[in-house]
């Protein structure tokens, strides 16, 4: 595949997943079950970084916003900025 057509296809799935998860804080929301963002197209590799917390929890970013999944398969999604900084 050509380089530009791979970056292009990369942008536009980096920026669905960060529309629909704008989407659901901007709806009020910061929980939503992993299988409702399948649904809405989220692609769940396509991300800008992780990291793996000492606690165990792989935390995965999009530009600012960042998510992780819970035990019972609930997605919490929040902004970087929002995160106090003793977490």
């Amino acid at each position: 595949m050509h380089n530009a057509r791979l970056t292009r296809l990369t942008h536009k799935k980096l920026r669905r997943n960060y529309e629909i998860l704008s989407g659901v804080m901007q709806a009020g929301v910061s929980e939503i079950p992993k299988d409702e963002l399948l649904v809405y197209g989220f692609q769940i590799k396509s991300v800008t970084e992780s990291e793996l917390r000492e606690d165990g929890t792989m935390i995965y970013g999009i530009y600012d916003i960042h998510y992780f999944e819970k035990p019972n398969r609930l997605i919490e999604v929040y902004r970087k900025s929002d995160v106090p900084s003793y977490w």
